[in-house]
This record gives structure tokens, sequence and C-alpha cells, in this order.
């Protein structure tokens, strides 16, 4: 490689570098935190991450089962939960925008998320 080669890959990767840090500092600090609960694929209930919502327990009731959220020092965890193998309650907890807690028998996902994507808007269509 030619001393213009290395020129050219230090500014894109200075570049690439520069949007990344850029948008992942837009992304934690302008954006509000919400915790989404989904049952089968569908939002059953969001709730916004604030001081008022320090130390709480939420009872997630569905046709597939039973959960028992907690939410603790700006942590979630799942604390009981009525299926079988009892791995949702191995999972740990989560505090970070797109971390996320399954519960696959009751066909539970609870995730943190911002709230300009929970918009219904339309991103992408494929054919």
């Amino acid at each position: 490689m030619k001393k213009g080669d290395y020129i050219v890959t230090l500014l894109i990767i200075l570049i690439a570098f520069s949007i990344f840090s850029y948008s992942a500092s837009r992304l934690n600090t302008s954006s509000e935190k919400y915790l989404v609960i989904n049952i089968n694929g569908e939002i059953v209930d969001k709730y916004k991450l604030d001081k008022n919502l320090k130390d709480k327990e939420i009872i997630v009731n569905s046709k597939f089962g039973k959960n028992i959220l907690v939410i603790e020092n700006n942590h979630i965890y799942i604390k009981d939960s009525t299926c079988k193998d009892k791995t949702c309650i191995k999972m740990g907890k989560i505090s970070e925008i797109g971390q996320s807690l399954v519960c696959l028998p009751n066909r539970l996902m609870v995730s943190i998320e911002v709230d300009q994507y929970l918009e219904d808007e339309v991103d992408v269509i494929l054919q």
C-alpha cells in the first residue's frame, strides 16, 4: 500500500468512529427510556423509566402464564414465573437501552427501549 492508501483508510476509520460516537451519545442522552412488555409479539404495557418508578413490582398475567417483574435501583429482573424451567429468572438484571429479558414458555419479552423507536412508523418495506 502507498502513503495515500493509508491516509484514506485512516480518514474512513475516523469518520466511521465519529458517526458512531455521535449517534451513541445522542441515543443515550436525548431520549427517554421505557420498559416495554411484549406478550406473543404484541406490546401490552409500557412504563417510562424515571425517578417515580424506582422500586416497583409488576405482575404480568396472560393466557400463557404469569411473571413477576421487579424494578429496583434502576435495574429490572424477573422475580418469579409459572414456566417450568425458570430460565428467565436466571437471566439476571437489565438496565441499559437494548437489553431484554425473555420467558419463552410464557411468550414474554421485556426490553428497555428509547421513545423514538416505539412509534408506529414504517422504516422499510421489503418485497
